[in-house]
This record gives C-alpha cells, structure tokens and sequence, in this order.
C-alpha cells in the first residue's frame, strides 16, 4: 500500500507562505531568534477563517541551534521565557499545535506544554535517559490560559463547538501519553 506523506512546510516567516498549500508547518525558532518576535508570523495563522480550519492540529515548533547544549528545551531560559511572551500575546496553541506523535515520535504537544510548564528533569547517570517530574498545578494554570485563548479564537472565526470538543479529546489523550 501507497503512503501518501502530508506537505510539509519548514519556515520561519509565514507573512510570505501561500497557507493553504501545506498541511503541517513547521515553525522554525532558532537561537538567534529569539531575539526576534513571531507574533507577526502566527497571526497570519488566525487572520483568516480558512487558515484556523485548514492549521487546525498543523503546528510544530523546532527550536535549532540547540542540538549541542544538554540541556531538554524546558530547561533553557531564553526558550521558555521566550515562550512565556509570546503565548501571553498569542494563546491559541491548543488549536493549531499537533496533537498528535509525528512518525518519528515527536510530540510537539508535550514539548510546547514541557516549555510553558517547565517539569523538574531528572536525568539517568549514564545514560541520555530523561525523565519529568511535572507540577500539575503550573500545568492546569497554563492549560487554562491556553483553552480561553481557544475559546477565544473559536469565538471570532464563528468556529463550531464540535470542534473545540474534538480537541479537548486530542489534548486528553496528548496529556495522557505525556504522563505515562
């Protein structure tokens, strides 16, 4: 049987990406970008009601120029600090992050709740092994904050409820697999 891979797309402007051609984007955050803002480039994702539709699930977040520090992206300052701002003026992560392991295991959803809820980590001597000791209550704080900028969002682009259900399944299951 005949795979059929989705488009993807690798950017880090969306001002100047045609959105309805691709069907996962990722966005690209790199060390120096930090020192920027994204915020530009994400609201070209919410403008319009057919790319809420169309990126609902569709985001992923790769932070670059990391590959060399030991450290998980959770325990970097800039990264969550980062992040911290940018979902403060952008809240809408619930709808468009990938709720869902990518072929190569990627959860981008346990990696964008690990960076706005930074888990204690705990590291196997050794060994690459990580684990995640994780505050519930940072975790329901920033889930909150994240489902009323849904809501939100849902709210100006007349989006169906039916929607926001599906997605709170998604985020049940994501959540899940993140603690087991």
């Amino acid at each position: 049987m005949k795979r059929i891979l989705p488009s993807v797309t690798l950017t880090t402007d969306l001002t100047e990406l045609d959105l309805q051609n691709h069907d996962l984007l990722i966005l690209e955050c790199g060390r120096s970008g930090f020192h920027g803002h994204h915020l530009a480039n994400l609201m070209a994702l919410t403008d319009w009601k057919q790319h809420v539709e169309h990126y609902n699930g569709a985001v992923v977040l790769m932070c670059s120029g990391y590959d060399d520090d030991p450290r998980e992206l959770c325990e970097i300052p800039e990264v969550t600090r980062y992040f911290a701002d940018l979902t403060a003026e952008w809240p809408f992560w619930l709808h468009y992050i990938c709720r869902t392991p990518l072929p190569d295991g990627t959860d981008a959803f346990a990696n964008l709740m690990r960076i706005l809820a930074p888990p204690k980590v705990h590291r196997r001597p050794g060994s690459n092994l990580v684990g995640f000791e994780y505050d519930f209550e940072a975790i329901q704080r920033t889930l909150n904050k994240l489902y009323a900028g849904m809501f939100q969002l849902h709210a100006s682009h007349d989006i169906s409820p039916a929607v926001g259900k599906a997605i709170d399944k998604e985020c049940a299951a994501a959540l899940e697999r993140m603690f087991s």
